[in-house]
């Protein structure tokens, strides 16, 4: 039973790790959008990529920007919220 408990503490600290990785590209990317000038991390924001293309602030990006962009969305489907003191982020693979 204590190696059933060790190994799921095991799965659960890689989970936590890749999360945090995760994270952090995102704000860096959120970093460069912000940058490019593409949105303004002090005010209401959302990202959200789909089928159809890169939106931001529900402006359909160019496929310049997102190609810029794509290291950071390999997921199907992503949604980003955010503000100026948090985000949210919705995955769908």
């Amino acid at each position: 039973a204590a190696t059933r408990e060790m190994i799921k503490a095991e799965k659960a600290q890689r989970r936590a790790a890749k999360a945090e990785r995760s994270n952090s590209r995102y704000k860096e990317m959120i970093g460069k959008m912000d940058a490019d000038n593409l949105l303004d991390t002090k005010k209401a924001y959302s990202v959200e990529k789909n089928d159809n293309g890169l939106f931001i602030n529900g402006v359909k990006q160019p496929d310049k920007v997102a190609k810029k962009y794509h290291q950071y969305l390999d997921s199907k489907h992503l949604t980003i919220k955010g503000s100026a003191d948090s985000y949210m982020v919705n995955i769908e693979n």
